[in-house]
């Protein structure tokens, strides 16, 4: 059938991008457990996607946010980030300035999206937008944004047909190994067992105290 983009198999959803419709490709594609001879029967596109970061402002009583910034200055502040927001300097804003959880180390990348993946508001403007252009100001329910929009492509379909040749796997052959065994250690080498406190943490842990021959057992199972 069709597949797209995330196809659980990537390898075979890559190989069938390399190949035209009605071709069969060029190569084996291998697998853990077998491998795959693929024929491209049909290409399609549907719609298109987009690549994009954000940087988010959010206010006291957006969805979930937790700054206690009143939504005037919350404006203010987008407003000003919106004086200097370039396609250079985007991501580096978005960085230093954005209050979506971890801004800080992605920029604010979305990576591609279909339309319909985001709310209304934010999903009309980006698809509107050209390719390398920084939006006007855009209120969701989470806040105002501003969007770099950094790519488009179409969305392309692949129906596909495949043969699958089982490999012969060492489970074939053996048992599956259990990953459990017994061992001799019970509670009857267990001295003592108490809850202390971490002086640094406060976290509880368990003291336990083992006879000697608790104490072997336990070193040769560990």
């Amino acid at each position: 059938g069709f597949i797209g983009r995330n196809f659980v198999v990537s390898e075979v959803y890559e190989a069938a991008k390399a190949t035209k419709a009605n071709r069969v490709y060029s190569k084996l594609i291998e697998q853990d457990k077998g491998y795959n001879i693929i024929k491209v029967n049909e290409i399609k596109e549907e719609g298109t996607e987009v690549k994009a970061n954000h940087l988010l402002i959010c206010y006291k009583g957006a969805d979930g946010c937790t700054q206690e910034l009143s939504k005037e200055d919350a404006y203010k502040k987008i407003e000003e980030l919106k004086e200097t927001a370039t396609t250079e300097n985007f991501v580096d804003l978005a960085k230093e300035n954005s209050t979506e959880p971890g801004a800080n180390e992605t920029g604010g990348s979305l990576g591609w999206f279909a339309s319909g993946t985001m709310v209304k508001e934010f999903d009309e403007v980006v698809f509107a937008m050209g390719i390398h252009e920084v939006s006007d100001i855009v209120e969701t329910n989470f806040g105002y944004h501003l969007i770099y929009k950094v790519d488009e492509r179409p969305i392309e379909l692949f129906d596909v047909s495949r043969i699958f040749i089982n490999k012969k796997v060492e489970t074939d052959i053996l048992p599956a190994v259990d990953p459990w065994s017994n061992t001799e250690l019970t509670g009857a080498q267990l001295k003592n067992a108490q809850v202390l406190f971490d002086q640094n943490t406060s976290i509880p842990q368990v003291a336990i105290t083992f006879d000697s021959e608790g104490k072997e057992l336990f070193g040769q199972i560990t």
